[in-house]
């Protein structure tokens, strides 16, 4: 895949295991994690992000739309953002090589993307504004 850096995680990170809940310091020596090898898992770069981003998006105009057009067809029928969202992380997902990735890699990504934007476009705080300067 094109822009897609393939690396293995730091030490401590969180492995693709993350429904394990397993104490590491449960009274063995970690013989048992010396033994597994490190798990896989890609980096996005700045371009995938923004593609992520893009997607997610438009994941969100969809749903406003079809929740528009339900409402003037008068169905009551109502489809979420966040339900649309994870149809999407699943299909995002079958991108990557097995065990590569996972949906919660894939939210935090767009998480991080969400907060990025709204400090990106938020007005200043008033603390963080320029200092005005006294009339004379």
């Amino acid at each position: 895949m094109e822009g897609v850096e393939p690396t293995n995680p730091p030490a401590g990170a969180i492995s693709g295991n993350e429904g394990d809940h397993e104490k590491e310091g449960d009274g063995e020596d970690g013989e048992d994690d010396k033994d597994k090898p490190p798990s896989r898992r890609y980096r996005m770069n700045e371009a995938m992000r923004g593609y992520l981003w893009a997607l997610v998006q438009l994941s969100n105009e969809v749903c406003t739309l079809t929740n528009e057009k339900n409402h003037l067809e008068g169905s009551k029928d109502v489809v979420s953002e966040q339900s649309q969202r994870k149809e999407l992380y699943k299909k995002v997902l079958q991108a990557f090589p097995d065990q590569w990735m996972n949906t919660g890699a894939i939210s935090r990504e767009v998480s991080m993307m969400k907060k990025k934007m709204e400090s990106a476009t938020a007005p200043p705080k008033p603390d963080e504004a320029a200092p005005s300067q006294p009339q004379p």
